[in-house]
């Protein structure tokens, strides 16, 4: 077992160590398949993509996994795209992300024996259009690619945007999941509940009415909506008279937020988060939200909370 990706673990390393001296070949018998629960979803449901790696040689290879999640949104070393038949490649939900590394290690596979791991499509692309999609994914598996490519596999996927009524129903549906996939490593996991997922305008109206009621995990997916309507749901949950409600609302408003231009010389923080920041800073904030605003940082900043 090994840290990734520097020797301990830090996100400081100049280079990940999955990929410092890599030298095996990428195996002859390595082919790759995807695999979905099936083949329409609406925009907002956690689709699971199964990531198959099998040895369909007659010798055995070993191949490397991990070392690339800790504090990450997603399994780094995955690297998956989904292409609408426009041609337009899906944009990256989380562009720079925070990687501490994590646990890894080797594996061998024997002539007919497989390795799986359950991807979340939408921390991997942040889908938004209804359509057909290709999604393709690959991963390194402690390969150096040569005269042979690192195998990658390819699956088409259907996408409707969902009414209210659709939406509701979706949201309800994902309320009765569990939370994690629950799942031994290497195999398929389980469908569970994300609802940072739930991006699409459609969904406002069910998670406000949740987020009013004090629903913890409403705000996951509020404050993913890219839309004026969702960052304005939101000052007003930050007014609201639960104390709790108007906590976590304010929070979440300050993800979308525009920031002030540094003074220079200053340190900012650092770049994980910045690109969503910016992102739905640009897409979700218009000049008509200043004044509530600032006369919601006004009466938060006289509280005595």
């Amino acid at each position: 077992m090994f840290l990734g990706p520097g020797e301990d673990g830090s996100a400081a390393a100049a280079e990940p160590r999955w990929e410092a001296g890599v030298m095996q070949p990428v195996p002859a018998g390595a082919r790759v398949r995807l695999e979905a629960g099936r083949s329409e979803f609406f925009l907002g449901e956690n689709v699971l993509v199964h990531f198959i790696l099998e040895n369909v040689g007659s010798q055995p290879f070993e191949m490397a996994f991990g070392g690339d999640y800790r504090g990450a949104s997603r399994a780094l070393r995955f690297k998956v795209t989904a292409t609408d038949e426009a041609g337009r490649v899906a944009e990256d939900p989380d562009p720079s992300p925070l990687n501490f590394g994590g646990l890894g290690g080797t594996r061998t596979l024997k002539p007919g024996e497989r390795f799986v791991q359950s991807l979340p499509l939408m921390r991997y692309a942040q889908l938004e259009r209804p359509g057909r999609y290709k999604i393709v994914a690959t991963h390194d598996f402690g390969w150096k690619a040569g005269p042979l490519a690192h195998p990658t596999g390819e699956l088409t996927l259907t996408f409707r945007l969902p009414d209210a009524a659709q939406a509701e129903q979706v949201l309800a549906q994902m309320e009765k999941l569990p939370t994690d996939p629950s799942t031994r490593f290497g195999e398929k996991a389980r469908d569970y509940a994300d609802f940072s997922c739930l991006r699409a305008p459609a969904y406002l109206g069910p998670l406000v009415r949740r987020a009013q009621a004090g629903v913890p995990y409403a705000l996951a997916g509020l404050e993913q909506i890219p839309t004026p309507e969702a960052t304005a749901a939101l000052i007003q949950l930050a007014g609201a008279a639960d104390p709790k409600v108007a906590q976590a609302a304010a929070l979440s408003l300050t993800g979308r937020l525009p920031a002030a231009a540094p003074a220079k010389g200053a340190w900012t923080g650092g770049q994980f988060g910045d690109a969503v920041r910016r992102r739905l800073a640009a897409r979700a904030f218009t000049p008509r939200l200043v004044p509530p605003v600032r006369a919601l940082a006004s009466r938060l900043l006289a509280g005595k909370e």
